[in-house]
């Protein structure tokens, strides 16, 4: 009994993901709309639709050519999954 109901509600479970649609909830999640270049660390805020809470996360875009630029920077090297911009923070 317990095997059919696993496989019935492992079925059920993939047709239901595989049919239904969703929104994304997250504004601006890949940070592509600012209200300027960033120039510092904790600029996430210069992100439309996000916020800066002390010193990260940290904002880094295409159009700064120095401290936070893509995709060379401080942290290393990363090129963005999508665009021009790209977020990150340091967690203790």
């Amino acid at each position: 009994m317990k095997k059919i109901f696993l496989i019935l509600m492992f079925t059920v479970a993939t047709f239901s993901s595989t049919i239904s649609f969703a929104q994304n909830l997250v504004p601006n999640w890949s940070f592509e709309d600012t209200v300027s270049c960033p120039t510092g660390g904790g600029a996430i805020d210069l992100a439309i639709g996000w916020s800066s809470y002390g010193h990260t996360p940290d904002y880094c875009n295409i159009c700064n050519t120095a401290f936070q630029g893509i995709p060379s920077n401080q942290w290393g090297y990363q090129d963005p999954k999508t665009g021009n911009a790209y977020a990150g923070l340091i967690t203790l």
